[in-house]
Formats: structure tokens, C-alpha cells, sequence
């Protein structure tokens, strides 16, 4: 958290990642995303005190994820984490699903859009259109 942010006072810009929006576009696309990069491209476009925040959902039985969001909170991410639910359909196949995590950022924005001029939304969920009209408004 930087300075700015502990007094309370306005940022300029705070940007919102969809994660599992841009896990599963990279998956499509055969890419890779390189966090790392993506934080250091994202701050020199909105300079480096801007808060990062990122949405993404977790299967917390599995280490490598756990330790993947281990390495993204080490990197300088604030971190909005949903665990993954398992169903069971009714042949017994278990899937994961995520639930809230797209409320969540929606309701993370609202909060916090008195702390900002300019909302920076990483995602190509077309349900965030509405988010995107209203804080344009305020």
C-alpha cells in the first residue's frame, strides 16, 4: 500500500484486473501471461504508486496455485481472492466453478471510486458494461 493510499488521499488512476478473465483469454490465445511484466507495463503507464488490484479465483486444495497467489502478493498485487466451488454433476463428474468474483470487483470499484479520477478495467467480461457506465458518471 503506498503512502497516498494509508492517508486516504485521491490516486489519479487505480486499476482492476478481471484475473480469471485473462487467464482464460491467454489459455485461448496458447499464451502466457507474464505478471511481472504486466505490473511493470501497468505502472509506467500510470505511474508506479497506482494500486493493482487483481480478481482471481483459486483452488485452494492445490499448492502450486497457493503459491502461485503467494508470488503475485510478493510482486505487489492487492490480491481479491474467491476459492473455486467443486460440483459434482449427476454422472459424479466433479467441475470447479467460481462464484462472486465479478460482484466482488464490482463492489470493490463502487467503494473505492471516491480514491480516484481514472478506473483502468482489465477484462473482456461484457457484464462489466454497466460498472463501466456508471463510474463514467461520477
Amino acid at each position: 500500500m503506498t503512502e497516498s493510499q494509508k492517508q486516504g488521499s485521491t490516486s489519479s488512476s487505480v486499476v482492476f484486473i478481471d484475473g480469471d478473465w485473462l487467464y482464460y483469454a491467454a489459455r485461448r490465445l496458447k499464451e502466457e501471461v507474464d505478471y511481472s511484466r504486466l505490473l511493470s507495463g501497468l505502472h509506467n503507464c500510470f505511474g508506479p504508486g497506482t494500486p493493482i488490484h487483481l480478481f482471481c479465483s483459486v483452488d485452494t486444495y492445490k499448492k502450486e496455485q497457493r503459491d502461485f497467489i503467494g508470488r503475485l502478493a510478493s510482486l505487489g498485487y492487492i490480491l481479491h481472492t474467491s476459492k473455486l466451488l467443486r460440483r459434482k454433476d449427476r454422472y459424479g463428474n466433479v467441475t470447479l466453478v467460481s462464484k462472486g468474483l465479478d460482484i466482488a470487483l464490482a463492489c470493490s470499484v463502487m467503494a473505492l471510486s471516491d480514491d480516484f479520477q481514472t478506473l483502468v478495467l482489465l477484462t473482456g467480461d461484457s457484464d462489466f458494461v454497466p460498472l463501466v457506465t456508471l463510474t463514467a458518471r461520477t
